[in-house]
Protein backbone atom coordinates (compact mmCIF):
# COMPACT_ATOMS: atom_id res chain seq x y z
CA UNK A 1 0.00 0.00 0.00
CA UNK A 2 1.18 3.20 -1.03
CA UNK A 3 1.51 6.01 1.98
CA UNK A 4 2.12 9.83 1.69
CA UNK A 5 4.81 11.18 3.50
CA UNK A 6 5.45 15.04 3.70
CA UNK A 7 9.14 16.58 4.05
CA UNK A 8 10.24 19.75 4.70
CA UNK A 9 13.27 21.34 3.32
CA UNK A 10 15.71 24.63 4.05
CA UNK A 11 18.16 25.88 4.62
CA UNK A 12 20.01 25.48 8.32
CA UNK A 13 19.51 28.67 10.19
CA UNK A 14 20.54 27.59 13.66
CA UNK A 15 17.01 26.71 14.24
CA UNK A 16 15.32 24.07 16.13
CA UNK A 17 14.64 20.95 13.60
CA UNK A 18 10.86 20.84 14.27
CA UNK A 19 10.37 24.46 14.39
CA UNK A 20 7.63 26.01 12.05
CA UNK A 21 9.87 29.12 11.53
CA UNK A 22 12.99 27.84 8.90
CA UNK A 23 15.32 29.73 6.75
CA UNK A 24 13.67 30.68 3.32
CA UNK A 25 15.57 28.34 0.85
CA UNK A 26 16.67 31.11 -1.69
CA UNK A 27 17.30 34.20 0.46
CA UNK A 28 17.88 32.47 4.12
CA UNK A 29 15.53 34.55 5.18
CA UNK A 30 13.23 33.34 8.64
CA UNK A 31 9.92 32.49 7.12
CA UNK A 32 6.73 29.80 8.56
CA UNK A 33 5.58 29.92 4.91
CA UNK A 34 5.59 26.96 2.75
CA UNK A 35 5.79 25.92 -1.14
CA UNK A 36 5.06 22.67 -2.66
CA UNK A 37 8.08 21.68 -4.42
CA UNK A 38 7.34 18.24 -6.40
CA UNK A 39 6.42 14.79 -5.23
CA UNK A 40 8.67 11.61 -5.34
CA UNK A 41 8.57 7.95 -5.27
CA UNK A 42 10.32 6.12 -3.04
CA UNK A 43 12.26 3.14 -3.34
CA UNK A 44 9.62 1.07 -1.29
CA UNK A 45 6.98 2.80 -3.68
CA UNK A 46 6.03 5.58 -0.82
CA UNK A 47 5.14 9.13 -2.22
CA UNK A 48 6.88 12.02 -0.11
CA UNK A 49 5.36 15.65 -0.96
CA UNK A 50 8.33 18.24 -1.23
CA UNK A 51 7.73 21.16 0.55
CA UNK A 52 10.40 24.22 0.59
CA UNK A 53 10.49 27.12 3.27
CA UNK A 54 10.09 29.65 0.95
CA UNK A 55 9.33 33.64 1.88
CA UNK A 56 6.57 35.45 0.07
CA UNK A 57 8.99 37.80 -1.43
CA UNK A 58 11.07 34.92 -3.08
CA UNK A 59 7.60 33.18 -4.01
CA UNK A 60 6.74 35.83 -5.91
CA UNK A 61 9.80 35.98 -8.30
CA UNK A 62 9.25 32.31 -8.91
CA UNK A 63 7.76 33.81 -11.95
CA UNK A 64 11.24 35.04 -13.54
CA UNK A 65 12.92 32.41 -15.48
CA UNK A 66 16.52 32.59 -13.79
CA UNK A 67 15.10 33.13 -10.25
CA UNK A 68 13.15 29.71 -10.88
CA UNK A 69 15.81 27.88 -12.41
CA UNK A 70 17.84 28.72 -9.25
CA UNK A 71 14.83 27.89 -6.87
CA UNK A 72 15.44 24.29 -8.57
CA UNK A 73 19.09 24.07 -8.20
CA UNK A 74 18.65 25.18 -4.28
CA UNK A 75 15.94 22.39 -4.45
CA UNK A 76 17.61 19.33 -5.59
CA UNK A 77 20.49 20.04 -3.59
CA UNK A 78 18.54 20.27 -0.30
CA UNK A 79 16.72 16.80 -1.62
CA UNK A 80 20.46 15.18 -2.50
CA UNK A 81 21.32 16.24 1.00
CA UNK A 82 18.95 14.40 2.60
CA UNK A 83 17.87 11.72 0.38
CA UNK A 84 19.01 9.40 3.43
CA UNK A 85 15.88 10.89 5.66
CA UNK A 86 13.38 11.15 2.74
CA UNK A 87 13.92 7.51 1.22
CA UNK A 88 16.02 5.39 3.95
CA UNK A 89 16.34 2.24 1.48
CA UNK A 90 17.93 4.35 -1.11
CA UNK A 91 21.62 4.11 -0.40
CA UNK A 92 24.65 3.77 -1.65
CA UNK A 93 26.73 0.57 -1.65
CA UNK A 94 30.26 1.24 -0.49
CA UNK A 95 33.22 -0.14 -2.36
CA UNK A 96 35.36 -2.47 -1.07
Amino acid sequence: MTTIKQFYIYYDGKLPDKGWFQCCVTCDTITSKLHYYKNITTLDEDEVEIYSYLCNKCKKKLSDKQFFKDYEINCEELISDNIMLIDPLNQIPHSP
